[in-house]
């Protein structure tokens, strides 16, 4: 993915803090990078990460969170396996180039 997909893919766990942003690319960067991820709980977030990575409402879970997976490697790797199979059963390039050509087709329809 370039260089943001090279940081990632050496990286133990990535951290996301953000508090207003929810579903953020950086976090899918991370999945396909099959990195762990530590998340903050806004909607966006609980929207679509069920089990994806671990959500957080406070520094010291998200500290505990990041103890948890620095530790255990095997929860590690279990908890980017998880990811990495959401990713691939889910994500699927062709759809959302149909989903954004939709998109596009019904914005430019509207303007007649």
């Amino acid at each position: 993915i370039g260089a943001t997909g090279t940081l990632l893919g050496v990286a133990d766990v990535v951290l996301n803090t953000s508090r207003t942003e929810g579903m953020s690319n950086f976090i899918l960067e991370a999945i396909a990078e099959a990195t762990p991820i530590v998340a903050s709980n806004t909607p966006g977030n609980r929207d679509w990460i069920t089990n994806q990575a671990m959500l957080f409402d406070t520094e010291k879970q998200a500290v505990l969170h990041l103890r948890a997976l620095l530790l255990d490697a095997s929860l590690a790797k279990t908890q980017a396996a998880i990811a990495t199979t959401w990713l691939s059963e889910t994500a699927s390039p062709r759809a959302e180039a149909a989903a954004i050509c939709k998109a596009h087709e019904a914005a430019l329809s509207d303007r007649g």
